[in-house]
């Protein structure tokens, strides 16, 4: 893999973990 490449992957997962983060912290607020 390139380093493009890897930086796309590595932008990717941290939008992921980002949100999942979000998503749980908005879920813990509605319980």
């Amino acid at each position: 893999a390139s380093d493009e490449d890897l930086e796309a992957l590595y932008v990717e997962t941290n939008s992921y973990a980002l949100a999942s983060h979000l998503y749980w912290a908005l879920w813990a607020l509605i319980q």
